[in-house]
């Protein structure tokens, strides 16, 4: 496993990328660190299901966030991932079901609106 430094230097790279809608380098950067420091990383399926999002990939971006989401189950931005995906892909019934978890879960703020 590399280093703490190494990780912080290929995170920034990884949002780079992103930022600058370089997604196939980010797919592969994000797969390399998985690989390489956690395959488990909450944030960092987060983040590549973000980058299969933005290639349209819905359904490698679903398996990341579900992953994502049984990895810790209390953290909401799975779930508003996961919904975002389902509508892509026209499951509107399951991503309400989702939005509705969430918001019975925790009564967050960002839904009521």
């Amino acid at each position: 496993m590399k280093s703490d430094t190494t990780f912080q230097i290929e995170l920034e790279t990884l949002d780079d990328y992103m930022s600058q809608s370089k997604f196939k380098e980010a797919e592969i950067l994000v797969t390399r660190m998985l690989d390489q420091y956690n395959s488990l990383d909450y944030d960092l399926l987060l983040k590549r299901a973000r980058i299969h999002q933005c290639d349209m990939k819905y359904e490698q971006a679903i398996q990341d966030a579900k992953l994502a989401h049984n990895i810790q189950p209390q953290r909401p931005e799975a779930y508003q991932a996961l919904s975002d995906f389902l509508v892509a892909i026209n499951e509107h019934e399951k991503a309400f079901q989702l939005l509705r978890i969430l918001v019975k879960k925790d009564n967050s703020p960002m839904l009521k609106s």
